[in-house]
C-alpha cells in the first residue's frame, strides 16, 4: 500500500509576490551585466541622462524612446566639431593642429602640463565663427509640452539616482576617482528670437547674455518702448514642421564660453546666494570642482542655506550644466550658423549684427554696427580679489590663451600692471607673487567682513587673478574633474584635455 504523501505547505500571496519579484530582479541583473565589455559612448550618454532601465528613470516614468531621444540630443562626439569650423582650422594660423573630436592636442608641443592647462583654461574656444548649421535644436528640449517630463527626470535623478547615475569614474591627476556627472537637462534649452531681423539666439547662462540683452533689449510687448533689436522667447510652435521651417530660414547664432572659465565664474557667483553659515557644507573650490552638482544640492538638502528661493537649486543648476546639449542637433551636429566667443564678444558680435542686417524684413531699420559695438559692455563685471599671481604667470597665460596682437596687448598690459604693483610693494622679489595693493586692500576688507557672523552671504575663499591658478598647484585635480563634467563642451569646442 503506497504511503500517503503529505500536502506541501502553500505560500501566502505576499510571499509568492516577493519570490516572483526577486526572480525578476535576478534575471534582469544576469541579462544586463556584460562582464569585460567596454560600453560605447552612446550607452554611457544614455545612462547619464537617466535611461528607462535605471532606478531614477523608473521612478520618473521615463520611457525607452524618451531616454534614447535625450541620449541622442547630447551624443555629439567628433561629428559635432566636424559639422562646423574645426579646431584644426581655428588653431591652424600658425601651422598647429588640434584634434577636435578627442579634444587632444596632436600638433602642439607644450613644455609642461601646466602650460597645457593654461592654454586650455585661459583661452577662448578654438571652434568659433561661421559653422555649418546641420538642422534645428531638437524641439522637445525647449520649454513646452516636454518640460514637465524633463523636470520629473531631473527630480528622479536628484532624489533616487544611483551613484553610477550621479557620478562617473575618471582619471584625476593620474589616479582613478569618482567625479560629478551632469544631470538630465534642466530646466530646458532657451531660444530667443527677433522676427524683424529673422534671427534666433541660442542663449546659455554665464556666457555674456545679460550684457547682450541689456544692449539689444528684451521684448515686453510694448511697441512704443521696445527696441527694434529686442529678443523674446521663441513661442511654442504649432508643429514640428513649422518649427523646422522657421529654424532653417532664420539666422541662428550661439554664444559659448570656455567651460573651465565658466565653471569658476559660476562658482564665485553662486556661492554668494548661500548663507555664510553654510560655508562648511560647500567646503571651497576643491570640493565643488570634484562634483559641480554640489552647490545646487546644498540648496535642496539644506533649505535654510538658501537666501532667495529665486536663486536656489534650479537657478544654480541652470548655471552649471554643460552648454553643448543646447547647441546641437539630434545627431550631434551644430544647430547654429555662427558661434560667438564670450571672450571675444565685440569682435564676434560685429559679424552677427552684419548678418542680422542681411536677414532683416523690408521696412526694418538697418543696425548701426559700429554704434552697437561702442555701447557693448560687460554689465555683470564684479571687482574681485587678485592674489597669488605672478608677473611671469600673467604674461604666459595671456600669450598661451591666444596668438596675435590681442594676446600681445593683453600680455603687455598684464605685465605692466604687475610691474607697477611690484614697484609699490617693498621686499617682493622679481618673478614672485605680487600684490595689487588697491585691489587687495578692497578685497581684504570684503574678506574680513565675510568671516564675521553678521554677514549674510557666503564668499568664495579663493580669489585668483589668473584663471589657470584655479587648476594648478593645490587645485590641480580640478582640471581633470571638470574636463569630465564638461566633456561634451570640451569636445564640441575643440579644447585640449592635456592627458
Amino acid at each position: 500500500m503506497r504511503a500517503r504523501q503529505q500536502p506541501r505547505p502553500r505560500l501566502s500571496s505576499g510571499l509568492r509576490w516577493l519570490a516572483t519579484m526577486s526572480t525578476a530582479v535576478l534575471l534582469a541583473v544576469i541579462v544586463t551585466h556584460e562582464p569585460g565589455r567596454t560600453p560605447h559612448r552612446e550607452r554611457r550618454q544614455a545612462r547619464r541622462l537617466i535611461g528607462a532601465g535605471s532606478a531614477a528613470g523608473a521612478a520618473a516614468g521615463v520611457s525607452a524612446e524618451e531616454a534614447a531621444a535625450w541620449a541622442a540630443a547630447t551624443a555629439h562626439g567628433a561629428a559635432a566639431a566636424a559639422g562646423g569650423r574645426t579646431a584644426a582650422a581655428a588653431f591652424g594660423s600658425g601651422g598647429t593642429t588640434l584634434e577636435a573630436g578627442g579634444g587632444g592636442v596632436t600638433g602642439v608641443r607644450f613644455a609642461s602640463h601646466d602650460e597645457c592647462v593654461t592654454t586650455a583654461t585661459v583661452g577662448p574656444t578654438p571652434v568659433h565663427g561661421w559653422v555649418q548649421k546641420a538642422g534645428p535644436l531638437p524641439m522637445h528640449l525647449l520649454d513646452g509640452p516636454n518640460t514637465t517630463q524633463r523636470h520629473r527626470a531631473y527630480f528622479a535623478w536628484r532624489d533616487f539616482g544611483t551613484e553610477e547615475e550621479r557620478t562617473q569614474e575618471w582619471m584625476v591627476d593620474g589616479k582613478l576617482a569618482r567625479v560629478g556627472r551632469p544631470p538630465p537637462l534642466f530646466p530646458y534649452c532657451r531660444i530667443l528670437v527677433n522676427h524683424a531681423y529673422r534671427t534666433m539666439y541660442l542663449k546659455a547662462p554665464k556666457t555674456g547674455s545679460t550684457s547682450l540683452l541689456t544692449l539689444m533689449g528684451t521684448c515686453t510687448g510694448n511697441a512704443t518702448t521696445d527696441k527694434p533689436t529686442c529678443f523674446q522667447p521663441l513661442e511654442v510652435m504649432a508643429s514640428e514642421e513649422a518649427y523646422q521651417r522657421m529654424y532653417g530660414s532664420y539666422f541662428v547664432f550661439a554664444v559659448v564660453r570656455n567651460p573651465w572659465a565658466r565653471a569658476v565664474s559660476s562658482y564665485r557667483m553662486l556661492s554668494r546666494y548661500l548663507r555664510h553659515g553654510c560655508k562648511e557644507l560647500v567646503g571651497g573650490w576643491n570640493r565643488v570642482c570634484m562634483d559641480a552638482n554640489l552647490l545646487p544640492l546644498v540648496h535642496n538638502q539644506h533649505p535654510l542655506c538658501t537666501i532667495n528661493k529665486q536663486q536656489g537649486e534650479g537657478f544654480a543648476m541652470h548655471h552649471l550644466i554643460p552648454q553643448a546639449p543646447c547647441l546641437v542637433t539630434a545627431t550631434g551636429d551644430w544647430a547654429a550658423d555662427y558661434v560667438v566667443r564670450t571672450e571675444n564678444l565685440a569682435e564676434d558680435m560685429k559679424e552677427v549684427w552684419t548678418a542680422m542686417n542681411a536677414r532683416r524684413l523690408p521696412g526694418t531699420p538697418e543696425l548701426d554696427v559700429e554704434s552697437l559695438l561702442g555701447q557693448l559692455t560687460n554689465v555683470n563685471k564684479v571687482h574681485v580679489a587678485c592674489r597669488g599671481i605672478s608677473k611671469n604667470a600673467t604674461t604666459t597665460a595671456a600669450a598661451a590663451a591666444a596668438g596675435g596682437a590681442a594676446a600681445a596687448a593683453a600680455a603687455a598690459g598684464a605685465a605692466g600692471a604687475a610691474g607697477s604693483a611690484a614697484a609699490s610693494t617693498s621686499g617682493t622679489a622679481a618673478g614672485s607673487s605680487v600684490v595689487l595693493s588697491k585691489e587687495i586692500a578692497a578685497v581684504t576688507r570684503r574678506r574680513t567682513l565675510a568671516d564675521k557672523p553678521h554677514v549674510v552671504h557666503l564668499e568664495a575663499p579663493e580669489s585668483y587673478c589668473a584663471m589657470q591658478m584655479y587648476y594648478q598647484g593645490q587645485h590641480s585635480q580640478c582640471f581633470d574633474a571638470l574636463a569630465a563634467y564638461y566633456q561634451d563642451d570640451v569636445r564640441l569646442f575643440g579644447l585640449p584635455t592635456c592627458r
